[in-house]
């Protein structure tokens, strides 16, 4: 029988993939109990799911339905640099307007924080454009 050795990379990545799929098949469980209404369930991933889904109907008035929604009219992508994105993760963020709380999009941690450096203010974010623009001709 001859063994073919895998290099590093593809080590990694087939671990990678190994446990990204048990998660998804947990999150997938969890997701059924939760819909069942199956608060006894007591999974570390499925608490962070349910936390998540009452933080989100609490602060945006969205439901899991509608939360899920986004998610899928943005084909799972940040509305700002198309990096791509899951739900009920720390890395997804729902992006809204402060004043009115109106839910604009799902974004990145990245794109988040961002917008929040520039204190959501256009006229910051066409300086801060023009200045890159500036720059970048030299």
């Amino acid at each position: 029988m001859v063994r073919i050795s895998l290099n590093k990379q593809q080590k990694k990545d087939k671990v990678k993939a190994y446990y990204e799929k048990k998660r998804q098949k947990e999150i997938k469980i969890n997701l059924n109990q939760l819909e069942k209404g199956d608060f006894r369930y007591k999974d570390k991933h499925f608490n962070q799911i349910q936390r998540k889904v009452s933080c989100i109907r609490h602060n945006y008035a969205l439901s899991k339905k509608k939360y899920l929604d986004l998610f899928v009219i943005q084909d799972y992508k940040c509305i700002l640099c198309g990096s791509e994105i899951k739900p009920f993760t720390r890395k997804s963020h729902i992006d809204h307007c402060h004043k009115t709380n109106k839910v604009r999009g799902i974004l990145c941690n990245k794109c988040n924080l961002g917008l929040g450096m520039f204190k959501e203010n256009v006229d910051i974010l066409n300086k801060a454009i023009s200045y890159l623009n500036f720059n970048n001709d030299k």
